[in-house]
């Protein structure tokens, strides 16, 4: 690992970034917890879409809270750059990064379809939660891609520093998730009665 100038250790150990990682990881918890409320609610409506969407977005926040103190994004630019010189491509890694951000893109649009299609119906059990998790998507994956080059960009464009800017998306997209899976907690509850409890049952 060293080899290629990345070595585990914790990425980002500010305050900002362990409240952050912290905030992903609650996150997750409440997606978990929504879910298994969900499957308590699929014996009732036979419908398991809700559910599944839960946990899916729960595995997503927990790898992403994860990673937030790992930075395996850097592990993996700093391989792609290894890569690209040992290669000889090295002078033209702006066209490979080019079509990795585009499959990127279109496999984020295909999975956001598949959502919206599980979601038909059900936005009242979501919420903010699906914007949540559009938002924390796309800009990870567009960050990881490009991190100089936004960087370079917020610096010159923006009234904001990197840094404060990538953590106010974050927080954002993460509060929205949050707030999604505790009202939807609260909507199983009063819709299906005061005896409906969030347990692991």
């Amino acid at each position: 690992m060293a080899s290629i100038g990345w070595s585990p250790g914790i990425g980002d150990p500010t305050p900002a970034g362990w409240i952050i990682t912290i905030a992903y990881l609650l996150s997750s918890f409440l997606c978990l917890w929504a879910g298994f409320t969900a499957r308590k609610v699929t014996k009732i409506t036979g419908r398991v879409e809700s559910q599944v969407l839960w946990l899916v977005f729960a595995a997503m926040l927990l790898l992403v809270g994860i990673n937030k103190q790992l930075d395996l994004q850097t592990l993996l630019s700093q391989a792609g750059h290894v890569i690209a010189k040992s290669g000889g491509w090295y002078d033209t890694r702006r066209g490979v990064q080019a079509v990795f951000v585009i499959m990127l893109a279109f496999l984020c649009i295909i999975l956001i379809v598949i959502m919206f299609r599980m979601l038909k119906g059900r936005w009242k059990q979501f919420t903010t939660a699906p914007a949540g998790i559009i938002l924390l998507v796309f800009f990870v994956l567009f960050r990881a891609s490009f991190m100089q080059h936004i960087d370079e960009f917020l610096i010159h464009r923006t009234i904001f520093t990197p840094g404060k800017l990538n953590k106010i998306l974050e927080l954002l997209g993460i509060l929205l998730v949050w707030a999604g899976a505790f009202l939807s907690l609260l909507g199983a509850r009063k819709k299906y009665g005061k005896g409906f409890k969030f347990d692991w049952e």
